[in-house]
């Protein structure tokens, strides 16, 4: 260790009278210029990136200026470089000036969730136009670090002691719960077991036990209060991937018990959401279990009950007679199923999806089915090019 900083200070000292090119307006083109030196032209732009931000007195101003540089690169190894520095500074507490004042922890927390998407509002900060230029440089999906910054920072408020709200423990929950909402996107939770795992934390702060108690009192709560039974899925499967697995894979296996009396859709998945959506959340549930260490015999027994919980759906409810309708034309039909099937909203085996796809390969089957497909479409080149669509559409759904 003494030998790696020996060097490190070393290669400082070797720079550090060293004149060197300024950033200008572009870290790329610093880059191109420190090509042919005798040090290595990243390390010479770092120096000369980290003198240009000292003549920056506050954490904002040097912000503003990494986020300038950003607005325009393009070069690969530049925003590399600089999606480094800018998750550094937003390590600071350059985040409280470009939050302000909010009305309390939740809030603040749901904002810097908002920033990591690139979607604060820009009207809520003092620094209306950094957040301008940083919500632009964070929704293009260039600058990971910088986005896991941020996240990493709002979990790090959503474990602290600090109260959500000073209102009560009623107005406690109810911030919680809006955090839970916040950080659940249509896959999962933003990130994974560390979002999950801090949300379990957050809770041990409102039960009575501590210790091995606390824990499972704060797993089991944690669990309830998600928006239904399909989230509480993902929540125990990304769990089972943290810390709490060591001591706690026996309590998240019981909650299962809750999961299997649910008989139907509407049970298993919160109420007021569309079609699709029910069925691309409870798919969503089947998915995250899957590969997650549950013990085989418990995960199987849930996922056989998943996809039983949809299939008794498309029966009920007739989905499928509803897309295969016989009043419709084949080609209507036949693109109707596929794109059902294609959509991702059923588990990728079992009862649900075997429905869906012998009805398909029916109407596959029917002699002709090519020419009949084309059926009133009178440019042939038109037809073609309806049918190519209709192979890709059919590769897609799996049935390559």
């Amino acid at each position: 260790m003494f030998k790696a900083i020996g060097r490190i200070s070393a290669r400082a000292r070797k720079v550090e009278k060293l004149k060197l090119p300024k950033p200008g307006e572009s870290l790329s083109g610093l880059l191109r210029s420190l090509k042919f030196t005798e040090d290595t032209s990243d390390y010479l732009a770092m120096v000369s990136l980290s003198r240009d931000l000292l003549t920056y007195r506050s954490w904002l101003g040097k912000l503003d200026r990494l986020l300038d540089l950003a607005e325009e690169e393009t070069d690969p190894n530049a925003i590399e470089m600089l999606d480094n520095v800018i998750s550094d500074v937003l390590m600071s507490n350059v985040l409280q000036d470009i939050l302000g004042q909010q009305t309390n922890l939740g809030r603040a927390i749901m904002r810097m969730f908002d920033l990591a998407d690139g979607k604060f509002p820009p009207d809520y900060s003092d620094a209306a136009s950094t957040v301008t230029k940083l919500n632009a440089v964070l929704s293009g999906g260039l600058y990971p670090r910088s986005k896991t910054s941020i996240i990493d920072r709002a979990h790090r408020q959503i474990r602290s002691v600090s109260p959500l709200c000073r209102d009560g423990t009623d107005k406690e929950m109810v911030e919680f719960q809006k955090i839970i909402h916040r950080v659940l996107t249509p896959v999962g939770f933003i990130s994974g077991s560390d979002t999950a795992e801090a949300l379990t934390s957050r809770y041990t702060r409102l039960v009575i036990q501590g210790g091995v108690a606390g824990r499972k009192a704060a797993i089991l709560g944690t669990f309830r209060a998600m928006p239904d039974a399909a989230t509480g899925i993902i929540y125990l499967s990304e769990l089972i991937l943290s810390q709490y697995a060591e001591e706690h894979s026996e309590d998240m296996c019981r909650k299962f018990h809750d999961v299997l009396k649910l008989g139907t859709l509407d049970e298993f998945c919160e109420k007021g959401l569309s079609l699709r959506e029910r069925l691309s959340r409870a798919t969503n549930a089947y998915r995250a279990l899957a590969p997650t260490p549950f013990p085989d015999q418990v995960k199987e027994r849930v996922l056989v009950h998943i996809d039983a919980i949809i299939d008794r759906f498309l029966v009920e409810e007739e989905i499928i007679e509803k897309l295969d309708h016989a009043d419709s034309s084949l080609r209507d039909r036949a693109q109707r199923l596929v794109q059902f099937c294609a959509a991702g909203i059923l588990p990728p085996q079992g009862k649900s999806v075997d429905r869906t796809r012998t009805r398909i390969l029916n109407l596959l089957r029917q002699p002709n089915f090519d020419s009949r497909f084309i059926e009133g479409i009178t440019d042939p080149a038109a037809a073609q090019e309806t049918l190519r669509h209709f192979h890709q559409l059919l590769v897609k759904a799996g049935f390559g």
